[in-house]
């Protein structure tokens, strides 16, 4: 009787932490497929060119320094520049340190997306092969379900800056485009 009692209790044991065991690779492959997801999501709008637009943006400068030389300003042009020199900044330069261009949150993005990548499978091999400190895998899980939510939130951060500020640019750089065709027209 006791042997059969024993028997019963290893096998209850045995169960209870294959399916625990079971539960934590199952919430990994999740993860990792979220990461295959914000990875298509982030390879869908990624920027066109930046070096397209800072081409664009230097030559349209140069054209203005060149072509535009008014007797009296135009506030109204003056407040177009102003605003698409700020914007410029987005795709561009560093504006602060704190802050990142577009293109500069892109690449943080996908490098944050391939590193928790590979940490996740490592540490799915782990759980599969008993490696490490079990008694810390959930702990370890947690940890990496964070910096999940944290690379999601910079990813919807950069979707919303790119949808917010990419419209805006073009439309300054044809605006300004615009205003200057018409002053040389009249302007000869």
């Amino acid at each position: 009787m006791k042997r059969i009692l024993s028997i019963s209790l290893v096998l209850l044991l045995v169960a209870c932490v294959s399916s625990k065991r079971d539960k934590q690779l199952n919430e990994i492959n999740n993860m990792l497929s979220q990461t295959d997801s914000l990875k298509n999501v982030l390879e869908r709008n990624k920027l066109d060119s930046v070096v397209e637009f800072q081409l664009a943006a230097n030559k349209l400068m140069v054209r203005i320094r060149k072509v535009y030389k008014p007797k009296k300003v135009d506030i109204s042009f003056g407040r177009k520049v102003d605003e698409f020199k700020e914007l410029q900044m987005m795709f561009i330069k560093e504006k602060e340190e704190n802050k990142r261009t577009l293109s500069g949150e892109y690449g943080l993005i996908f490098s944050s997306l391939s590193e928790e990548r590979e940490t996740l499978n490592q540490l799915k091999t782990d759980i599969e092969n008993g490696r490490g400190a079990k008694n810390k895998y959930e702990e370890y899980i947690t940890f990496e379900k964070r910096k999940m939510n944290t690379i999601k939130g910079l990813l919807d951060h950069y979707l919303m800056r790119k949808t917010k500020y990419l419209p805006r640019f073009q439309k300054s750089m044809n605006e300004i485009n615009e205003f200057l065709n018409q002053w040389e027209k009249e302007n000869q």
